[in-house]
């Protein structure tokens, strides 16, 4: 009989009843069959050893022809799970072998999109990202999905040995902590009330589980249950002391003492999702900049960020300080204002922003931009007090108990930061500075550098259209690695793509291949990326301004501490002084990959020739002996 010219496709449920389909059922009757098939499924893609299947279908008494038997039940599994098996289990000519036979055991070979397991804890990855960044109405859904693939306990049915015990209790409680995070996800989408029956079940279930209890309690609480409340932790807490002897964690002690008192930091989001109720007041205050549409990559850090932002679950005294520091061009404000508004919903209580740099380059005084924040915040003029102190305490009065998010823009020194710094436990402060801001307490730094490779070919082709350099990835990359991957010159670059003198991605890396021509090549009349590396360089400290612009001239590359000393004419403590200096400010980079043991550093390509005098002529004589 002719082959169908199309094979089923291989599914196999393990998430319930163990089932094997393929056209038509093919789950093995015999049960032992079934108990060396999941055996097998739980280390799909590994070596099982032999021995390992005796230990686990006979634990210890196997039979005298144990390995025999087991050759037995290989050849029913594989029959199950061959395509179009005739009657003597015949693997169909050119169909794919699943069940592989090795030297002393076997590997089973299982698309993972074939096995509900291994989806599910993909979907359950999906969820947990999307929950890191905030979209918890897409982590819900995620989660969600996931949970839905569950048909009852995992190999429901199967018998298991020893292996198969430990392995089904930890997917068990895999299944159950996705459940949480979905639970929480909802909580944060202001689902409590829809969410308790499922908790009052999940409860009864789950009697000592101290996550599910707090769920419960937060959920009756915010629906106006707050006996329910009270009982749910009663009961968890006899539970505990009858079964195990012990007390509910600091965690639930604190959630029982918050219902007791109804402290505001239990009320369900649509009235404060980091917790604290906003007071009434002025109209709400909320001065982000705009988003970035065409926002790309940098998925990692924001990530970091994100997570460092969002409001904790545990009680805290201070607020969140979340530091991006990195050099010039690199994106810290596109990133840092593109992670607010990602956020921003979650802080009921105003959005503020400040930039700390005047326009002539100048930190601006903390004071003054105080009075700026009190004006926003809806303060009259005539009513903020005229000393630095008063101001202080105005603003500090005003924040205590609104859960604020602040962007704190180009911060120069933690000095700047220390006086803005708003009262109440509940708010986020998102700071960007050159610098890693020594001094300031309790501030979470993320570092922020160049793009990768693919990341600027990506921003490239967001922001000249795909058409313009999807032909010429050569020419993008030597575009990307001319702009240094820095975002702010990558856009400068992808201007001159396409326009009226129509310029090709080949001419424009030629182009930018000339040093002398570079920065030239990327300004224009409204955005001049040399003008602003060489403000750059002109902010620097004087006298590290000066240590950079003698390096640049010497330096074109990679250097050492060696060749630092040289250049400067000092000895090496001088040299390392120097350098870290710059490290601390960003005008340097740390190399890697050296064959040197000592360290290597370098000048980022493009603050290198800002920092070069702008006329050739005049270099010579930044270099020590020049003639």
């Amino acid at each position: 009989m002719p082959r169908p010219s199309a094979e089923p496709a291989l599914r196999i449920a393990v998430l319930g009843p163990l089932e094997v389909h393929r056209g038509s059922e093919r789950t093995p009757s015999a049960p032992m069959v079934r108990r060396a098939l999941a055996v097998l499924l739980l280390q799909a893609g590994d070596f099982v050893p032999v021995s390992l299947l005796i230990d686990e279908l006979w634990d210890d008494e196997p039979p005298r022809l144990a390995r025999k038997t087991v050759q037995t039940y290989m050849y029913q599994v594989r029959r199950a799970l061959r395509p179009f098996a005739d009657t003597d289990g015949a693997r169909a000519e050119g169909a794919p072998e699943v069940l592989e036979t090795r030297p002393g055991g076997y590997r089973i070979h299982v698309p993972a999109e074939s096995l509900d397991l291994e989806v599910f804890r993909r979907l359950a990855a999906r969820g947990r990202a999307a929950r890191d960044l905030a979209d918890h109405a897409a982590a819900s859904r995620t989660l969600g999905e996931a949970l839905a693939l569950w048909r009852g306990p995992a190999f429901a049915g199967v018998t298991a040995g020893p292996l198969l015990t430990a392995r089904i209790a930890r997917i068990e409680q895999a299944r159950l902590e996705v459940l949480e995070q979905r639970l929480d996800c909802d909580l944060l989408l202001g689902r409590h009330r829809e969410l308790l029956p499922e908790l009052h079940e999940l409860t009864r279930r789950h009697p000592l589980n101290e996550a599910v209890a707090a769920q419960l309690m937060t959920a009756s609480y915010r629906a106006g249950h707050r006996d329910v409340a009270l009982d749910a932790y009663t009961r968890l807490r006899r539970h505990l002391v009858e079964e195990l002897g012990a007390e509910p964690s600091q965690r639930l002690r604190d959630l029982h003492r918050d219902i007791l008192n109804q402290s505001d930091r239990l009320d369900p989001p649509g009235v404060a999702p980091s917790g604290v109720r906003a007071v009434p007041g002025p109209p709400f205050v909320t001065h982000l900049p705009p988003d970035t549409e065409d926002f790309t990559g940098r998925e990692g850090v924001l990530r970091d960020v994100l997570r460092l932002s969002r409001p904790a679950g545990t009680a805290r005294t201070a607020p969140r300080l979340v530091l991006l520091t990195g050099g010039v061009g690199v994106g810290k404000t596109t990133l840092a204002v593109h992670a607010a508004h990602l956020v921003k919903d979650r802080f009921p209580g105003g959005h503020l922003h400040a930039v700390l740099h005047g326009p002539d380059d100048r930190p601006l005084d903390p004071h003054e931009v105080l009075f700026s924040l009190l004006r926003d915040a809806g303060v009259a003029a005539e009513r903020i007090p005229d000393t630095p102190e008063g101001r202080i305490r105005a603003f500090r009065t005003w924040s205590a108990r609104r859960p604020l998010l602040m962007l704190l823009d180009d911060v120069a020194a933690a000095r700047q930061v220390t006086p803005l710094l708003p009262a109440g436990p509940d708010s986020t402060v998102l700071l960007t500075s050159r610098t890693r801001l020594p001094g300031l307490a309790g501030v979470r730094p993320v570092a922020l550098g160049p793009m990768s490779s693919q990341e600027s070919a990506d921003l490239l082709a967001v922001l000249a259209g795909a058409t313009a350099v999807e032909h010429a990835p050569r020419a993008v990359r030597d575009i990307a690695e001319a702009c240094g991957r820095l975002p702010l010159a990558l856009r400068a670059a992808a201007g001159k793509l396409g326009t009226p003198l129509s310029w090709s991605p080949d001419s424009l890396a030629r182009r930018l291949l000339d040093e002398d021509r570079r920065l030239g090549e990327l300004g224009s009349d409204s955005f001049d990326v040399g003008a602003c590396l060489r403000r750059a360089v002109r902010r620097l400290p004087v006298d590290a301004g000066a240590a950079l612009t003698v390096l640049a001239a010497a330096e074109p590359g990679r250097f050492d501490l060696v060749a630092a000393a040289r250049v400067w004419a000092t000895d090496m403590f001088g040299a390392e002084d120097t350098v870290g200096r710059l490290l601390e400010l960003n005008a340097v980079e740390a190399e890697t990959g050296g064959l040197s043991h000592s360290p290597s550093f370098r000048i980022p390509p493009l603050l290198r020739l800002a920092a070069l005098p702008r006329h050739p002529a005049r270099r010579a004589v930044l270099l020590p002996n020049a003639g």
